[in-house]
């Protein structure tokens, strides 16, 4: 299936609007066809971090690098990730907006 059509059929339907729930569907697509997928999940599983609940899974968005610096410099709330990966993505979205690393994938500049 084309996401990118599917994204432009859903905003030209609803006047421009889309769901929240299908912005983030077509951001956790992409999460899967990164080469990484691998080794991310490798890395978590070996850190005791889950992914498999929704909000582990939006970890999967991150790159690699990102994932494992952020691990390297909060140690101390690796508890923290463990009982709650939302904690992660938290602090995920926090390097992503203070490094100016937003990287879209092509699909409407999410």
């Amino acid at each position: 299936m084309n996401f990118k059509r599917l994204m432009n059929e859903t905003l030209v339907a609803n006047s421009g609007d889309m769901s929240r729930g299908l912005k983030n569907q077509l951001t956790i697509v992409s999460a899967f066809a990164n080469e990484e997928l691998e080794k991310k999940m490798d890395y978590l599983k070996q850190k005791g971090i889950s992914i498999y609940t929704y909000t582990g899974l939006r970890i999967l968005e991150f790159s690699l690098p990102d994932i494992q610096a952020i691990i390297e410099e909060q140690s101390a709330k690796i508890d923290k990730y463990r009982a709650n990966p939302q904690e992660l993505v938290k602090d995920l979205r926090k390097r992503e907006i203070t490094v100016g690393n937003l990287n879209f994938n092509g699909m409407g500049d999410m």
